[in-house]
């Protein structure tokens, strides 16, 4: 073999290993992107999840304070603090719920996305 033909040779090994590389640097990048958006969705929905529950939370804590001012009595007052208390374990209980659904929907979202770029590059 003489010194052109191993050079041809590199060259050709060179540039193939430059397209694989850039195939799989085009795939990373593309999966970063969606990770990015799938994070980016799953924020702002506990971010608005998040202030709807705190301002229920503060909405049924102002009715029990009105509700304090209003009573008679230690029965009274027991009364309303038993109804906030009742009120704060079902309202937790049910965040937890759609904290629970909202990470469902977008984990199937996500999944799905995937698959769908799995089967595209499949193609």
């Amino acid at each position: 073999m003489d010194t052109a033909e191993v050079r041809s040779n590199d060259g050709a090994a060179i540039g193939a290993m430059g397209a694989t590389l850039g195939a799989f640097n085009d795939s990373f990048v593309k999966a970063l992107e969606r990770n990015r958006s799938i994070m980016e969705k799953m924020l702002l929905a506990m971010q608005e999840e998040s202030l709807r529950f705190v301002n229920l939370r503060m909405e049924r804590t102002s009715k029990a304070i009105q509700s304090a001012r209003d009573c008679h009595g230690l029965t009274g007052l027991i009364g309303v603090q038993h109804d906030w208390l009742v009120d704060a374990a079902r309202d937790y209980a049910e965040e937890g719920r759609r904290f629970g659904d909202v990470f469902r929907d977008i984990a199937v979202e996500g999944a799905n996305g995937f698959s769908k770029a799995a089967q595209a590059a499949r193609d």
